[in-house]
């Protein structure tokens, strides 16, 4: 959720079914990122419209997640490292790590 309101109102729905909401929020270095997508792009298998151009709006749009408390918002840098490590760390902050293999 890049935008403020829609965290908010997934914050709200939470509540409302009485569910924990955490907040998972993936970083990774520019280099990192333009690679990836290059790759994709690459292989042509996707129909993903993920392009360096549109990252570049989406980032200058993206608002703070100041609002989420902190004791729910897990930054996972994901910088060179494979994703089973991202996975990993970020099921041991939810406290879920038990269930991964």
């Amino acid at each position: 959720f890049s935008k403020r309101a829609n965290r908010e109102a997934a914050a709200e729905l939470a509540a409302a079914a009485r569910a924990d909401l955490w907040v998972v929020e993936c970083v990774a270095a520019n280099d990192d990122l333009r690679e990836r997508l290059r790759r994709r792009e690459s292989r042509g298998e996707s129909i993903s419209d993920g392009r360096w151009d549109i990252f570049e709006r989406e980032r200058a749009a993206f608002q703070p997640m100041d609002e989420v408390p902190a004791g729910r918002h897990v930054v996972v840098r994901t910088t060179g490292k494979p994703v089973r490590e991202s996975v990993s760390y970020t099921l041991q902050q939810l406290g879920l790590y038990r269930w991964w293999k």
